[in-house]
Parts: structure tokens; sequence; C-alpha cells
């Protein structure tokens, strides 16, 4: 298949390295029924990261890609992929357990290099051909345990619909519609990936303005259509589960940290992300709900900007002593630790004070 050629300098990215090994990936996808995949229970970057991957494939005429998702996407992505596809955007998806295998050459893994979030597709034996991820494997504690012939991961940014919409774009080949439609689900899987800019370099926010200048619609839609409501239901768990939440205040020098923690029956993530979106709330908030086909408890941990430990470093000296795996980055990570969900987060709040208290002067 014939690619389109561009100058290297033309791609605005951090690390010509990283460019040259984008490139290079070409030769290995070119002509093969490629299926592009990313991990369990697929988020909004994860979602967007795939499709701007897959359209990418398909419009350079490397590969008539496909996606291939492990199982439901959270619901925020759900309503990412619907704005797409009414976009005009369409890539053939598919869920995992419904697709036969050999009708894929191999997978292109985005946004995740963690066995536990890619174990239905290892178990599915589709090769996996490359991996391009913005999590550092080593601080996720979860280093890949498969060997892609291709793999390329840029911790310096946000998300990875950062790294694939840098590396896209400039090539020039998504029609002035797509653009526009591709512009806005970077930018949404940046905000959702960012928790609304809690994280995030010089470059994401250089990124931003660029693909603000693509789209034709204002941060603020943007930012509107990316809201999903909730069903009533968790809603009301969440509310219920309020009550069960139990802090500890820990001093460091001059600072004062909340730690919050609880359990939840659903909706972990959103109380999570509740406990902490406030200057007048907890600073750093874990919670914990328990899998029965899984057997492991759930732990969404949250911090906000101004909590001194990058929340993959808690999840790491906590998976040393109950097991596990977990992931994420410094603001927004979680867990999946082989404990009832009210050891787990006992032991998190335990961990949190210990690593607090060595801060101190």
């Amino acid at each position: 298949m014939k690619t389109k050629k561009i100058s290297l300098t033309k791609i605005n990215c951090a690390n010509p390295k990283i460019v040259k090994k984008f490139i290079g990936l070409f030769d290995k996808l070119d002509g093969k029924r490629i299926a592009v995949s990313t991990h369990k229970t697929a988020d909004t970057d994860a979602v967007a990261s795939s499709l701007i991957m897959a359209k990418f494939l398909r419009d350079n005429n490397i590969s008539k890609a496909e996606i291939i998702l492990q199982d439901a996407p959270h619901k925020e992505a759900l309503h990412v992929m619907e704005y797409a596809k009414e976009s005009g955007l369409y890539i053939p998806t598919h869920y995992l357990k419904d697709v036969n295998v050999s009708n894929f050459d191999g997978v292109l893994i985005v946004d995740t290099n963690s066995i536990r979030l890619m174990d239905k597709l290892i178990k599915s034996n589709l090769p996996i051909i490359g991996i391009i991820d913005h999590h550092n494997p080593e601080r996720n504690g979860d280093l890949i345990q498969v060997e892609p012939e291709y793999y390329l991961y840029n911790e310096h940014s946000s998300s990875a619909t950062e790294i694939i919409s840098r590396l896209t774009i400039p090539f020039g080949v998504f029609s002035e519609k797509d653009l526009k439609t591709i512009a806005t689900l970077a930018i949404m899987g940046i905000l959702s990936d960012t928790a609304l800019f809690k994280t995030g370099r010089g470059l994401t926010f250089g990124a931003m303005h660029k693909l603000l200048g693509i789209t034709d619609l204002s941060y603020e839609e943007i930012r509107n259509t990316l809201e999903v409501t909730e069903d009533l239901s968790v809603r009301k768990s969440i509310l219920d589960s309020m009550r069960n939440v139990r802090y500890h205040s820990i001093s460091v020098d001059e600072n004062e940290y909340i730690i919050a923690i609880s359990t939840a029956k659903e909706g972990e993530s959103l109380m999570a992300e509740d406990l902490v979106d406030s200057e007048y709330k907890a600073d750093v908030s874990f919670v914990g709900r328990w899998f029965e086909k899984d057997m492991v408890t759930g732990v969404a941990c949250r911090a906000n900007s101004k909590f001194p430990i990058p929340l993959t470093n808690i999840i790491n000296e906590v998976t040393k002593k109950l097991g596990g795996r977990g992931g994420g980055h410094p603001k927004t990570a979680g867990a999946g630790i082989p404990v009832e969900p009210n050891v787990a987060i006992e032991y998190f709040l335990t961990k949190t004070s210990e690593m607090l208290n060595e801060l101190k002067k």
C-alpha cells in the first residue's frame, strides 16, 4: 500500500526518536488486517485514541483497521463513541467475545501496558504487534510480560490521545470534516485523562491550543458535550456510600492533608472524584468496590493538585504487601487488590499516612 510521506520536522513532538519510531510502525502494519484495542473498561482517552489511530491507519492506506474492545467501556466513553459516529467518523467496532481472532493478523494496543488491563487480549492469542502508551511501565509496577515487536511510550504526554493526535494530524490525511472531529476527540481524551487539567505539562496546553484552533467548538462546548448524566441508581448508590466515608488528617510541615476512604456498591470512580473535587474536601481519596467475578477489590484513587505523592507510588507499595496490580496517573489511578474492600482501603490509608509522615523535615 502507498502511504503518505512527511518530513519529521512537521510533526510537533518533544522527542524526535518517538516520531521516527512511529513512522517505523508503518512497515510492520502495512497491508495487514489490524485490530486496534485498549485496556479493559475503556475510558474516554482509550476510546478516543483508538478511534484516531484506526482512522489514521485507514486514511493513510496502511491497514483497514478495526477496533476490538475487551469489554464494555465506561459510560462517558460510550458517549464519545456515539459522538464520533454522529459526526460521521465511524470505525467498525467489535467486542472481543464476538470476534474470530484468526481473521486478524495482529493487534495494536493503545493507552495501556498493563497485563491486568489487557489480559483478555493476551488470552485470545491475538498477536500483539505494538503498544503506544503514555504510562511509565516501571511506575505502574505492572511491566508487560509480552514482547511486542513495537513499543512506544512517552510519559511526558498527559494522555494517549495527546501522543497519537500529535503524531497523526501533521500527515494531512484526514478530510477537513474528519479533522475537526478528530481534534474534538483528542481534546475530550486530554480533558478526561487530566481530570480537567489537574495534571498536564506545557506540551499538553500547547496541544490543546492547536486542537481548539482546528475544531469549530469552544472549550465550554466540548466540556459540556463530554458530560454524561449518571443513572439515578448510581447517583443514589454514591449518596448512600457517602455515609461510609472516613477520613484522617496528617500535618506535613506547614501543610495538612486529608485522606478519605470509603466503600461503594457501584460508582466508585465518581465517588472518589467527588471526594476530592473541591478545595474544601479531601486531598486524596480511596474508594473500594468488590468485584465478585474477578475476586478483587477495585480501588479508585484520586488526588487534588496539591497532594505531594503520586498515586502510582502509593499503589506500588500497597500491591507489594497485598498483591494485585494497578496503575494510572499521579492524580488519577486505580488498582485491583485480592482482598476484601475494607481491608484494601484500610491499608491504602495506612500506607498513605506512612508515606506522608516520611516527607516531614
